[in-house]
């Protein structure tokens, strides 16, 4: 029987609740609680390589931020549960990667660590092995 593989539906994502903000612990402590989620969409191979010139390695991904951050502006295709309060107090909901990387330059720094975690998840779910990392 040949290997098979299966090829990356541009349309399906991945449901993905991060530790960012203990949102996970909140989530299983309390059913009724909505916690951040992000709809994480995994990246075909051309996508791979292209973070993979960049450096973009499994288990080092936390060394290269900007890559994590390019990452989930363009494989979140659904955000649930993040809002950003702008200076002029208007609070507007972050539906997506494309509108978080649009209002990155007004998020928190702390930011950072949610793009890390949710750009490392993309990664995993794109079968990015120890194997190839090595290559």
């Amino acid at each position: 029987m040949p290997l098979r593989v299966k090829a990356v539906d541009q349309k399906e994502a991945v449901a993905f609740v991060p530790q960012f903000a203990n949102e996970r612990t909140k989530a299983d402590a309390d059913s009724d609680y909505q916690p951040l989620t992000l709809h994480l969409r995994r990246m075909t191979e051309r996508e791979a390589e292209s973070f993979r010139e960049f450096g973009l390695r499994d288990g080092e991904v936390q060394a290269n931020q900007e890559d994590c951050a390019q990452i989930v502006f363009a494989h979140a295709v659904k955000i649930e549960g993040l809002s950003l309060e702008l200076t002029d107090g208007v609070v507007m909901d972050i539906t997506d990667g494309e509108m978080l990387g649009r209002y990155r330059d007004t998020l928190p720094g702390g930011i950072k660590f949610l793009l890390v975690e949710a750009g490392m998840e993309v990664v995993r779910l794109s079968g990015l092995t120890e194997d190839e990392a090595k290559n």
